[in-house]
């Protein structure tokens, strides 16, 4: 088995409905389905019934796995439900986060972790950034917003980076299914909207935790969700060994810890949902006494979409400490040891003023930005409005910097149709080729990069504003005269 990872970097913030409720506030999932790089990898590649399509897709001989956040740019692991901590626990001094196993503690007073991410080393996210936006419904029929029709959509905050995986049984679809998921994509709802940008590139060093093998019991960690059916074909809450990849032992319940998940995801193909899955979440923990591991890490059904993906003995359910201590996870250091006071406002509503907030502080310091660059240009050519259009549509259309850059300066001598917009064609010839105009316009954008590499990375905000401002400029000189 090949298993290739990669990152997904968001560009806007992106929604994933937890539910299929259409009224009232929706929360989002705090990770990415492993079916959204499915369909992206489909819409691209399932062009016909054909065998190859039904082997990418159909057959688990392709799996595209869950996008968990990265902890400090490295893989991460959801809380598993067996770590537990004292009710009153604080960092340690050396910014250790007392835990305790489920299967090996001996000591009372304590609660069930549940929350967070951490990789190998150790090092714990609490919680993934998410952001909450107010909508009105709208009438087709005006065109306008519906009285009456406020509602809530709770998003992943964009600039945020998670990573997943996808495992190929053959080789051969390696290259394939990799071109069609590199770049920029959309995933989730809302995707004609302002939502959904997402850049996808490959890693090469997830930094994956270790698991220890020949071990007497065999620990199952589900690090997805896993859909296990019995010799009926109904789902089922109850595995054996065999269905979890050991051969052999007995589930010890008592130690083992789970949660139950059921959903339908939507088949946007289709326009309805598919049919009703009923797992075991991620996290959960089962503990299987005399076992030993097949080595296999996929089990239960709909392995395509990332489910069933299970650890035997990860180095983070052995026991490091005494007592049960795990002694594995961090706090990370710009939190620990910090007495700063829990915000008991946490509503909906506070939550979206807080990030309304920061906008605005933003959209200012932007507009400041823009409206000193545009009173100190000074283009000896005129610049028509319709240029100024043309940038700022470009720019409206590419948040990526380093490629908005490239549609606008980069030079091909080989090529000419690669050439930027500001470098070929009859507009460059009349505009920007004459009295440096274009050399002027680089070196007021590439000025205001928001801290990226001089000369390669722009903001597209700062772009599509400052051609905005520029084209009235030139509407209002004419007028004057």
């Amino acid at each position: 088995m090949t298993e290739l990872f990669f990152s997904c970097r968001l560009l806007s913030d992106i929604i994933l409905n937890s539910k299929l409720a259409t009224e009232g506030n929706m929360s989002t999932l705090d990770y990415i389905p492993g079916s959204n790089f499915l369909g992206i990898a489909a819409s691209k590649l399932y062009t016909s019934n054909s065998e190859e399509n039904y082997r990418i897709f159909h057959s688990d001989e392709v799996s595209f796995g869950d996008a968990i956040t990265a902890v400090e740019n490295a893989y991460s692991y959801v809380m598993p439900l067996s770590f537990y901590a004292e009710k009153s626990q604080s960092a340690n001094p050396d910014g250790s986060y007392p835990t305790y196993l489920q299967h090996s503690m001996n000591k009372n007073n304590l609660k069930q972790v549940r929350q967070g991410y951490f990789n190998a080393k150790g090092i714990l996210k609490k919680q993934v950034a998410k952001t909450f936006s107010l909508k009105s419904a709208q009438d087709a029929a005006t065109r306008k917003a519906k009285d009456s029709q406020m509602f809530g959509i709770e998003s992943l905050e964009e600039g945020q980076t998670f990573i997943f995986s996808v495992r190929f049984q053959n080789e051969e679809f390696v290259d394939l299914v990799t071109n069609a998921l590199l770049g920029n994509q959309r995933v989730g709802k809302s995707r004609s909207a302002e939502f959904g940008q997402v850049q996808i590139k490959p890693i090469t060093s997830p930094n994956l935790t270790g698991l220890v093998e020949n071990k007497e019991d065999v620990i199952v960690f589900a690090q997805s969700n896993l859909c296990i059916l019995d010799n009926h074909g109904n789902p089922s809450f109850q595995p054996s060994p065999e269905d979890l990849g050991v051969i052999g032992g007995a589930i010890d319940w008592s130690k083992s810890q789970i949660r139950t998940y059921s959903y339908s995801p939507w088949n946007g193909k289709r326009s309805s949902t598919s049919t009703q899955r009923d797992c075991i979440a991620m996290g959960s923990v089962i503990y299987i006494k005399g076992g030993k591991s097949t080595g296999n890490l996929q089990v239960g059904a709909y392995n395509s979409e990332g489910l069933g993906r299970i650890l035997h003995n990860p180095n983070f359910l052995l026991e490091h400490g005494v007592q049960g201590n795990s002694d594995f996870l961090k706090i990370p250091p710009q939190n620990a040891g910090s007495n700063a006071k829990s915000n008991n406002n946490n509503t909906p509503l506070s939550t979206f003023l807080s990030k309304k907030k920061v906008q605005l502080e933003k959209d200012l310091e932007l507009s400041k930005s823009v409206s000193n660059a545009v009173r100190s240009s000074n283009f000896k050519q005129k610049i028509p409005p319709s240029q100024w259009g043309s940038i700022r549509s470009l720019a409206t259309n590419e948040p990526d910097g380093e490629k908005l850059y490239e549609k606008l300066f980069k030079e091909n001598s080989t090529d000419r149709q690669q050439d930027g917009y500001l470098v070929k064609g009859v507009a460059a010839k009349r505009y920007w080729d004459k009295n440096r105009s274009r050399e002027t316009l680089k070196s007021i954008l590439t000025g205001n990069n928001n801290g990226g590499t001089k000369e390669v990375i722009l903001s597209s905000q700062f772009v599509a504003k400052y051609a905005a401002e520029m084209a009235k400029k030139h509407k209002n000189s004419k007028n004057e005269k």
